[in-house]
């Protein structure tokens, strides 16, 4: 499962764009997003978390990848929202420190397999293929 999870992070983004903004500077943005969650209270920091978790959820949705030979799409669980994928990363960067200094897209890989709100499907070709 790692081995997938790290071949989405590795396929689906650039090094260059991966390597821009990291955890540690997306917990920053994000704290204040987690602290002012259930008020109608926002800033500058709630904004460009929501935003870039945003972007990457609608950047990453029906990415392709290969495994093994095998085609798939990268989805999200169909009731997944910007809002909870901020606090389930939230948590899991909390839980996994060792994350800090990595990109943000491997964590958000890592953070939303586990908590199965991101998966693979076979894409369509991928399964006309398996049919033959």
């Amino acid at each position: 499962m790692k081995r997938i999870i790290l071949a989405v992070a590795v396929l689906c983004f650039p090094i260059s764009a991966r390597s821009q903004v990291t955890t540690s500077l997306y917990k920053d943005m994000c704290q204040e997003y987690v602290h002012l969650q259930g008020t109608d209270k926002t800033n500058e920091d709630t904004g460009l978390c929501m935003g870039y978790t945003t972007g990457w959820m609608e950047g990453i949705d029906g990415t392709e990848t290969t495994q093994k030979d095998k085609t798939y799409q990268v989805i999200f669980a169909s009731h997944v929202k910007p809002s909870q994928v901020i606090l389930v990363v939230m948590k899991y960067i909390n839980e996994h420190p060792e994350t800090l200094n990595k990109p943000i897209s491997d964590t958000l890989i890592e953070a939303l397999f586990e908590a199965k709100l991101m998966g693979l499907k076979p894409t369509e070709r991928e399964i006309e293929r398996r049919e033959q």
